[in-house]
């Protein structure tokens, strides 16, 4: 048993106990635990009004297509924030998935390149979807939406935090969720990822994909905090499996406060088999992003929102509860620290004289994102791989860092590579049997690099393996 731990599991209650005594207010948030997270989260859709495809040669010319209607795009989840017992009309999510309404202008008339496809007189076209205005929708059941706007967004490939606000004010559909700062002795203690993951409708699901009761809950525990050194942002390192669509929900203790915000899985690309890794925004990042911004929050056993940048003090209820009784309880909460304080010198000590003085322990970095190639049709269809210095694509494990099956059709063991070339990057075909083609359909010579700028579209055999990269 961790002595130190409970000890300050211990304190924390007995500090929320004389909180909640002083203060008049009840800590009943988290009574409904997990469960009564998906009351505060919701699906975020990117939506093009009047779409219909449009068809581009070499980017230049334009043929109208077959007509779309009203057409979603793309999807993430996001959650609530505010005071407790208001009706909210502030939800956080990840900057990336807001990502193509912000390039669309925000409600502008769009164009939005869609995949690669070849005729039957092997002409290459780029087919798009275009439409006469884009809607950012935040869903509450299957035909029950609200339109958002942006109030406030970071940096997809740094912080990557955005804030929306409902444009018809506070809703009484969803309640705010409580936010809280993890500690590092959290570490290996359960968790769960809340959200709308795409895989999660299949031909076994008759889901309406957006009500309350169709958002996943998925258990994990956490592995370790780390910071990327290279974007100085505090992440959670966690086994739960984050999907496409699950960017952007809340990542919650047992009794569902929100210590981080699901934001990304990470291929490692450091050894010759690629590994998942499963990473949250520390709540930390949020709270500083929050306060930067004057938007509120939350924090669990506060009982009140916190606006930054205000100096108006929230009205607390007069506290009913007698003096002494107050007395005995914060007696109770400095003996606790007393122990606590004890426990932590003894085990330095002992630390100290078994194993010598040590160095501290420094969680490695997560991986710099940089560019990233995302599948935008065939077996890895909206899945995301970050570059770094060098990324290799085939059908061998133990030469690639993206694997297609084994039994992929028109992909070699070893097909292509893409890296960094100056300030950008480069695509090389690696001798594959079907050839590596860029978007415009022009054949790679083997071993022979071509540029790759930022938004080039590129595919392995066929347009049917279509990938485009972001940087």
């Amino acid at each position: 048993m961790n002595v130190k731990k409970s000890a300050k599991r211990i304190l924390a209650a007995a500090a929320a106990i004389l909180c909640a005594a002083c203060m008049g207010k009840a800590t009943a948030y988290a009574d409904g635990g997990v469960n009564a997270v998906r009351e505060g989260t919701a699906a975020i859709v990117f939506a093009v009004k009047n779409a219909s495809f449009y068809y581009t040669y070499d980017g230049v010319n334009f043929e109208k297509g077959e007509s779309l209607g009203n057409q979603e795009i793309s999807s993430g989840s996001g959650f609530f924030i505010g005071a407790s017992g208001e009706n909210p009309k502030y939800l956080v999510t990840n900057q990336h998935v807001i990502d193509a309404y912000m390039d669309a202008g925000e409600g502008d008339a769009v164009m939005i390149p869609y995949d690669v496809q070849v005729d039957e007189q092997g002409n290459v076209y780029v087919r798009c979807i275009a439409g006469t205005e884009c809607e950012l929708r935040v869903y509450f059941a299957k035909n029950d939406y609200e339109y958002a706007t942006v109030v406030s967004e970071g940096d997809s490939d740094k912080v990557d935090l955005a804030v929306l606000e409902l444009v018809d004010g506070p809703t009484a559909k969803r309640h705010a969720l409580q936010l809280m700062a993890p500690t590092e002795d959290m570490a290996g203690d359960t968790v769960y990822a809340v959200g709308y993951p795409g895989n999660a409708e299949n031909e076994l699901s008759s889901a309406s994909k957006y009500g309350v009761n169709d958002s996943t809950i998925t258990k994990g525990i956490i592995s370790r905090f780390v910071k990327d050194v290279k974007k100085g942002v505090d992440r959670i390192a966690i086994d739960v499996d984050i999907k496409h669509g699950n960017s952007g929900g809340p990542l919650v203790t047992e009794d569902g406060y929100v210590i981080g915000i699901n934001n990304a899985s990470v291929i490692n690309t450091l050894y010759e088999s690629a590994e998942e890794n499963n990473y949250a925004i520390n709540v930390t990042e949020l709270t500083h992003f929050l306060d930067q911004n004057s938007l509120p929050y939350e924090m669990a056993g506060e009982g009140e929102a916190v606006a930054a940048g205000s100096d108006a003090v929230v009205s607390r209820s007069a506290s009913s509860v007698p003096i002494v009784l107050i007395a005995v309880i914060a007696a109770v909460v400095v003996v606790i620290l007393v122990i606590v304080i004890v426990l932590a010198r003894k085990k330095k000590s002992a630390k100290q004289a078994g194993h010598g003085a040590g160095g501290s322990y420094t969680p490695a970095a997560s991986q710099a994102r940089g560019a990233v190639i995302t599948g935008m049709k065939g077996m890895l269809a909206n899945q995301s791989f970050p570059v770094g210095g060098s990324l290799v694509l085939g059908r061998n494990a133990q030469k690639c860092n993206v694997c297609f099956p084994m039994d992929a059709q028109g992909i070699s063991g070893v097909h292509c590579q893409i890296r960094q070339a100056g300030g950008g990057y480069e695509i090389v075909d690696l001798g594959s049997s079907n050839g590596t083609y860029l978007g415009s359909g022009q054949k790679l010579t083997p071993n022979v690099p071509a540029a790759l700028p930022d938004g080039m579209f590129f595919y392995l055999g066929s347009a049917e393996q279509l990938f485009q990269i972001k940087y």
